[in-house]
């Protein structure tokens, strides 16, 4: 959001000698974060915490460098670049009896903790008891990207009929159990997914989940998080319909967590509830919440403009706005300006962006147009370890059943004199001198030749 700061963690490390250094952080030339100095030992490794102040509404490509830059520049820098805007609205539904429920507060502090001022949030959370009919005329930026419905909130016909709305033109909606295990139920909205209410289980020994092979989470770090938490209590159903889609299982099979499509949208129902009663979701909230954002950024009313690839992969990736048959340009803008010709856009599969050289590249359609999209491209960090590689590694890499490792070092010959091991000797000193005369005499046949043709006429001059 554009409200928010923006935090980054650098992980630097010298590698041969002692550094003292500072990390700066960049856009365009203008610093907006500088931290240091620091100390590190031969070997030694940190990380760098950096805050940058709210950026305006835009695409932001940002070059973190550690000063003073050593000889071997290319591993003194990294790119990033974020795109920042209104943060997105997440409704939050719940009637006068769940409002207080532990899950609902459990739920609204995930993503807008009370102890954050409004505008350092990431998202604006709004509670409702109703919900309003989509206005086509309201502006993007009015409409939630996200829904959550609490179990047991109890809506009216028109309710019912605008959330379905809402879903179908792309809103994404999440239906979380309430704490309490009387009745757990959505009504209204539960016959997506059963005929049948659900029924609240204990497991007496706790259960995580997994996730199912064709599950369509896009978040790894969310997702790994997520298969951590132990669970006590669920929800089970004894049916699913037809287009509900398991995404993910718990130890004994029972589903986790359910999906179906909707129009552009989709809901998805959770079979636990963030409640310590019930699962760790909310204790190890980190998994949740990513959970939570990666869902936001699916219901985007656009794709993104901003990507991030590695040197000399291939980077296939559709930005929103690019829509193919078309040709597009792309240039360089950092650490240097090169323009590096047309990109072929298509309907069928992202088109493979340049990305031979570390730096800040800008997609546009016309030379003199504003870039419709922004990536960076960075070395791997392996590029950057100067660790001696090992046979096993090496065995890894090639596929190969045995490696030999040698190597050349500097050694004293029998008569004292300095050899390589690999099999060559230094000259000694009179083999010195015999090369040296063998060299002044080939030299001589040379001027004689060239004085020779020059005599003859055979040679050109020019004049300016």
């Amino acid at each position: 959001p554009e409200t928010a700061p923006l935090r980054i963690r650098a992980a630097v490390r010298a590698d041969g000698v002692d550094a003292r250094f500072h990390v700066v952080v960049t856009e365009r030339e203008t610093t907006l974060a500088r931290a240091g100095p620091f100390e590190l030992e031969a070997g030694g490794g940190t990380d760098v915490s950096l805050v940058v102040s709210p950026r305006p509404a835009g695409i932001h490509a940002l070059k973190v460098a550690v000063e003073p830059a050593d000889r071997i520049a290319p591993d003194q820098v990294r790119y990033a670049v974020v795109e920042t805007g209104p943060r997105p609205r997440v409704w939050l539904v719940r009637d006068a009896e769940t409002a207080d429920d532990l899950s609902t507060t459990l739920m609204r502090n995930l993503l807008a903790p009370e102890l954050l001022e409004p505008e350092r949030q990431l998202v604006a959370l709004i509670p409702r008891q109703g919900i309003p009919t989509p206005d086509p005329a309201a502006a993007v930026q009015e409409r939630p990207r996200l829904i959550l419905l609490m179990a047991n909130t109890r809506m009216d016909a028109e309710s019912r009929a605008a959330l379905r709305e809402w879903v179908e033109r792309g809103v994404t909606l999440i239906l979380v159990p309430a704490s309490s295990t009387a009745e757990v139920d959505w009504p209204g909205v539960r016959h997506w997914f059963s005929d049948r209410r659900p029924r609240v289980v204990e497991i007496e020994a706790g259960s995580t989940w997994r996730w199912s092979a064709d599950h369509t989470s896009t978040d790894s770090t969310g997702d790994d998080e997520m298969t951590k938490a132990l669970v006590r209590r669920r929800v089970e159903f004894s049916s699913l319909t037809r287009e509900a889609h398991i995404e993910a299982k718990y130890e004994d099979g029972a589903p986790a967590l359910i999906s179906l499509r909707r129009g552009k949208g989709r809901a998805m129902l959770l079979t636990t509830s963030p409640d310590p009663a019930w699962s760790e979701l909310g204790i190890r909230a980190a998994g949740l919440l990513a959970w939570l954002y990666a869902r936001l950024g699916e219901s985007a009313p656009h794709a993104r403009r901003v990507a991030s690839f590695e040197a000399h992969a291939e980077a296939r990736w559709s930005f929103g706005g690019l829509a193919g048959p078309r040709r597009v340009l792309v240039r360089r803008v950092a650490p240097d300006a090169q323009r590096l010709g047309p990109v072929a856009l298509d309907a069928t599969s992202g088109p493979l962006w340049p990305t031979e050289r570390a730096g800040v590249y800008e997609v546009l359609v016309r030379p003199d147009a504003e870039p419709q999209a922004t990536y960076v491209v960075n070395w791997p960090a392996e590029e950057s370890d100067y660790a001696r590689v090992s046979a096993d590694r090496i065995a890894a890499l090639f596929g190969a059943a045995e490696v030999e490792m040698t190597s050349t070092r500097v050694v004293n010959d029998d008569a004292g004199s300095p050899s390589r091991a690999a099999g060559w000797r230094w000259l000694r000193a009179r083999d010195a001198f015999a090369a040296a005369l063998v060299a002044l005499a080939f030299l001589e046949q040379i001027v004689a030749v060239g004085a020779r043709r020059r005599d003859s006429g055979d040679g050109v001059s020019a004049a300016a």
